[in-house]
């Protein structure tokens, strides 16, 4: 099982993403690019120490959930039926060009017995 995050998710994913690795590196894992928690610090406005830091990163995980429940609770079942159109129209000019490029590759397949690009029952006889 996969799962995708998009959208509103993306912001709430990477909290808590974040907020373990902060933990880890109480715990003595370092990561690459400097340290998470310093990183937290500028980004938060944060002042104090790592504990500081993870109140903070749970405020903002509680404040991000509070704000999906209550887009959640005002969606309406028409709003997705919108959102998915337009989103349907922003990929269809990527849609319609590969299937293009589909029917422009086929288009081009020799059609001939000689090659193994076209008949692969003759390609042994063609590489005798």
């Amino acid at each position: 099982m996969s799962v995708t995050i998009t959208g509103a998710g993306i912001p709430l994913y990477r909290l808590l993403a974040v907020r373990k690795m902060v933990e880890l590196e109480a715990k003595g894992l370092k990561f690459r690019g400097g340290s998470v928690t310093a990183k937290m610090k500028r980004e938060l406005g944060v002042k104090g120490n790592r504990h500081a830091v993870l109140q903070a990163i749970e405020a903002a995980i509680a404040a991000n959930v509070a704000s999906d429940a209550t887009r959640a609770a005002t969606l309406q079942p028409g709003d997705i039926v919108s959102d998915i159109r337009a989103r349907l129209e922003v990929a269809k000019p990527a849609l319609d060009y590969a299937k293009a490029v589909r029917e422009r590759d086929a288009a081009a397949r020799c059609q001939c017995e000689h090659c193994p690009h076209c008949d692969v029952e003759n390609a042994a006889e063609y590489i005798r």
